[in-house]
Formats: structure tokens, sequence, C-alpha cells
């Protein structure tokens, strides 16, 4: 075999090394790049969800520390949001919140879920505007059997106004409002720590959901 034959023989077999390699390269880019657009995603939602029969507790959150500290020190206050979700053909009643990281909860509002109703707990910003439906009345989480409106008075009829949503999603649903106040907290609670919290419905049962803080609303300075 000639010299020239023996560089054509060796240049043959070079090319489809070549191209192994880079189909192997290729192959390592793309794994490399799936692992860093979709292993390190987080959901969008804040807040934590559960479900008691037919009651639907979604986005629970407490509001982020409003005070220059960033967080709830021992002792204070937090308020709670979340949309409390009646997708049941009868109606039913939030009886009770509680939670062991606090020395007892304050409801205001009627809490009443008529069938397919939903209740906002609002924050503070947004409690001026309790809808005329859920008129604030101070109820502890102690006393909310005995002081609730009953489900036929009128504070249990469906507010007039609905959130905008599609169809069949809770935005869409007759809505009333309702504070929710964890008072006198019993330690320290920071962002990225959770507390338990406990749901109790008169004909649903109850639902222990693990809260967490909420995302700031303004961008840190």
């Amino acid at each position: 075999m000639s010299r020239a034959q023996q560089n054509t023989t060796a240049r043959r077999r070079l090319v489809p090394a070549a191209l192994g390699f880079g189909l192997v390269l290729a192959l390592a880019g793309c794994g490399a790049g799936q692992i860093t657009q979709t292993d390190t995603q987080v959901a969008a939602v804040n807040g934590v969800s559960g479900q008691a029969g037919r009651i639907g507790v979604r986005d629970a959150q407490l509001v982020f520390p409003p005070s220059a500290a960033r967080y709830y020190p021992k002792g204070s206050d937090a308020a709670l949001v979340t949309t409390i979700v009646n997708d049941g053909s009868s109606g039913d009643r939030l009886v009770s919140v509680s939670s062991p990281a606090a020395s007892s909860v304050n409801l205001q509002g009627s809490t009443v879920l008529p069938a397919a109703f939903a209740l906002t707990a609002v924050g503070p910003s947004a409690e001026g505007g309790t809808s005329a439906s859920a008129p604030a009345t101070p109820t502890s989480a102690a006393t909310a059997t005995s002081t609730s409106a009953p489900a036929s008075s009128s504070a249990g009829a469906p507010s007039s106004t609905s959130a905008p949503g599609g169809a069949g999603s809770a935005a869409a649903l007759p809505v009333g409002r309702i504070t929710i106040t964890l008072v006198n907290l019993t330690r320290d609670v920071r962002p990225g720590e959770t507390i338990p919290v406990t749901f109790v419905f008169a004909n649903s049962g109850q639902v222990t959901l693990d809260v967490p803080i909420g995302a700031p609303q303004t961008p840190r300075s």
C-alpha cells in the first residue's frame, strides 16, 4: 500500500471517531441544561393547601412581617391569609382556627360556608374592605361555635361580589371576607420556618397545615 493510500485510510477512520465524540458532548450539554432548567424549579405559590372533606384550604400563609425586623418575635401577633372553599352541595362552617405556636387565634367576620362559596381571609391592609355579607364582629377561636351566625342567617348569604376567575375555579365563587390573627406567638417565627395551624369545620372535620411566612409585598431595599 502506498503512503497516499495509508493517509486516506487513516482519515476515514478518524471521521467516525470525531463524530462520536461530538455526539457525546452534545448529549452531555443537553443533560446539563435539563438539570439546570427543571430540577431546580420551584412552585410560584408561597402558601400551603389542604383538604377537609369537601372544604379546601388554599394558599395559607402568614403575612410577611410588617416590622423592620422582618420576622415575628415571640409575643407578637401575625395575620394569616388564605382562601377557604366549599366545593360541596351542603353548607358548612369554620368553627375554629388554632396553633400551638400562638396563645389564641382571633376570627373576625361570618365563618359560615354555604355550598359553592368561598371565604377569603385578608391581611391587615384589606381589613377595611370586608364585605357587608361578612360583618367584622370579633370572635375568638374558643368561642366561634357559639358566636358564629347560623347557616340560615343573612350573614351566610353569598356576597354580591365575586372575584374574577375562570369557570370552576375558587375565584369564580361568591366570596365573603374574614380575618384570622394568631395572637401572642409563643416563639420567634422567621421566614423559611413553618408553624402548624389547625382549621376545624362543623361538618367536614379538620385539617392541620404547616403554614409558612409569605413573600414580602415590596422588594428589599
